[in-house]
């Protein structure tokens, strides 16, 4: 190993978290124990606040500004560095907290719906409709339909669907009710959506599903795959014959476990009430890896793709060069720029 005065530093930094697991833990909720069951529950308004905002939390110790050298020496001037996260579940909670400790070079610029994009964000969503879309989805958009398993998956990813996917009709996208009551999840069985420009509360809904009809099931991560095959079963029930239903997810978590990725892959194939196909990114590559494993071990055809993200971060990445100040350059030397990843 070099001595320490060997090293070379770098002059501008470009961070890419692919997958910030913290996005599952943005909120805080009102938690308290129920008398009767003796449980913990979360259907009461008026609990204590137990929750920690570790999206936040993780954020502000991500841009912290490192303690100066021992000894009562200067620090050396800090070199430019940005920030790139893809498809968080809130996005707001997480830019407040990271433009406020002025610790990034990002220009700032307003959060675009349609593009999945801001000041510190890109969307694997975006690059998927625009360039992976499959041949089954993309040939006919009149017989094709875009479902979100909750409202706000449809608030953040409407726009950019019947932007990508032009000529899709308004009652094309639609989003399944679905409430959440401590570990519980709940799906209703009808098939809502709000059309352009009607700012009524009132949801507008659908009855029914053509025959022949391709759906692509979307949101932003899974944990065990309940929702999104819940959601399937909702919509073969509403839909005439031949319907096939599919779903992508930016990030495929599967509860960080092997054993929950065979379970969502032996769902996968378990008949005809099940997706008939699933997309995800290499976001998270360990689960992944995990999935790869369990399709190469069936002896049928693959049902699940894996989009890579290198070509997204790389676009990302190239549209944003990041010059190094003159006090980082010269502290860096010959050395100018670096580029890592967490996970």
């Amino acid at each position: 190993m070099p001595a320490p005065s060997a090293c070379k530093k770098a002059g501008a930094i470009t961070v890419v978290i692919p997958w910030y697991r913290y996005c599952q833990m943005e909120r805080t909720s009102r938690w308290a124990v129920n008398a009767e069951q003796g449980k913990w529950s979360n259907s009461d308004a008026n609990g204590p606040f137990l929750d920690v905002p570790t999206a936040h939390t993780f954020a502000a110790l991500l841009s912290a500004v490192p303690p100066p050298p021992p000894g009562g020496k200067p620090a050396p001037p800090l070199p430019p560095k940005q920030l790139l996260l893809l498809d968080l579940h809130e996005t707001k909670e997480v830019e407040d907290t990271v433009r406020g400790t002025h610790a990034w070079a990002n220009p700032v610029v307003p959060y675009d719906l349609v593009r999945g994009s801001g000041t510190y964000f890109a969307s694997a969503l975006d690059h998927f409709l625009d360039n992976h879309l499959p041949p089954e989805l993309s040939v006919d958009v009149s017989n094709l339909f875009i479902v979100f398993p909750d409202g706000g998956a449809y608030r953040r990813f409407k726009q950019m669907v019947v932007t990508r996917l032009a000529g899709i009709a308004e009652d094309h996208v639609l989003y399944i009710s679905k409430t959440r009551v401590n570990a519980e999840v709940r799906q209703a069985e009808a098939l809502l959506y709000q059309p352009e420009g009607d700012v009524s509360s009132d949801a507008h809904s659908r009855e029914a599903l053509p025959a022949g009809a391709r759906v692509l099931i979307v949101d932003d991560f899974t944990n065990s795959g309940s929702t999104l095959f819940g959601g399937a079963t909702v919509l073969k029930k509403r839909a005439s014959e031949d319907v096939k239903v599919y779903a992508w997810v930016s990030h495929f978590v599967a509860k960080y476990d092997q054993p929950t990725v065979q379970k969502f892959v032996d769902k996968l194939y378990a008949g005809a009430d099940s997706l008939d196909g699933f997309y995800t990114t290499d976001s998270n590559p360990t689960v992944v890896g995990w999935l790869t494993q369990a399709l190469a071990a069936r002896d049928e055809p693959v049902r699940a793709w894996v989009m890579p993200l290198g070509p997204l971060i790389a676009q990302w990445v190239a549209a944003r060069p990041l010059e190094a100040t003159a006090a980082s350059a010269a502290a860096a030397g010959p050395a100018v720029s670096g580029c890592c990843s967490l996970q």
